[in-house]
């Protein structure tokens, strides 16, 4: 062969391997999808009318952002709960339900279990667990009104099952009207109490017991045989 003939030979070689690995690099590149991290975003505020606001939170399948005064310690109160639908939320208002004066407050994304429980999606560390400073006093606001629909909620029976020495679910959204029925499945006796809300008495493997909640709020219990048993109720409306 003419070994002049061998250089643009040579020449289209190479430019055909750059090529294909062009390609291949494009290839490659297209098939990684963005994946959009969940996220809470929330400044420092007053309370307003009862309310604290997180300016956006973004989920990817439904849950709630539940707010928190002391939170990460023994003594932690859930202070108020907001539904989150899948996708991005923004100028979130969060009914404040047992508020006295703490700060700061940590915003903590859940998902729902899909029966109205929530566990821990996020803790502090990762960074999707927010906190903010509540400032000084209170104030108020103009509100527009808007004519909306009011629907009647039928109430629901929850259940709730003791076993293993453990609620399941541990941490509960009802709404007001609701019942809630524990179930105790352990070999061993367990007694539920809310502090001037209801007291179980003993409840037998096998038994349980049922309490209605006809107001709102976050109710807090724990099993008065096992302390370290303890669970939350939060009722809506």
């Amino acid at each position: 062969m003419n070994k002049y003939a061998i250089i643009p030979l040579t020449i289209m070689l190479f430019l055909g391997g750059c090529l294909q690995g062009s390609q291949e690099e494009a290839s490659t590149s297209t098939t990684k999808a963005y994946v959009k991290e969940p996220s809470i975003s929330v400044k420092p505020q007053k309370i307003i009318m009862g309310h604290f606001k997180m300016d956006e939170a973004y989920l990817d399948k439904p849950g709630f952002i539940i707010l928190y005064a002391y939170y990460g310690r023994n003594d932690s109160e859930i202070i108020g709960v907001s539904p989150i639908f899948q996708d991005n939320a923004r100028d979130i208002n969060i009914k404040v339900l047992n508020y006295s004066g703490q700060s700061p407050i940590h915003a903590v994304a859940y998902y729902d279990d899909g029966d109205s429980s929530f566990n821990p999606l996020f803790d502090y560390e990762t960074g999707y667990a927010k906190e903010f400073i509540v400032t000084e006093g209170t104030t108020s606001t103009t509100t527009t009104t808007t004519s909306s629909t009011t629907t009647t909620h039928q109430p629901e029976l929850k259940h709730i099952v003791i076993k293993g020495f453990e609620f399941n679910p541990d941490n509960l959204v009802i709404h007001k009207g609701d019942s809630v029925k524990w179930i105790n499945k352990d070999s061993t006796e367990h007694q539920i109490v809310a502090s001037n809300v209801f007291n179980s008495g003993i409840i037998q493997e096998d038994k349980n017991f049922v309490h209605t909640f006809e107001m709102g709020g976050v109710y807090s219990y724990r099993c008065k045989i096992h302390p370290e048993m303890k669970g939350s109720i939060i009722v809506e409306g």
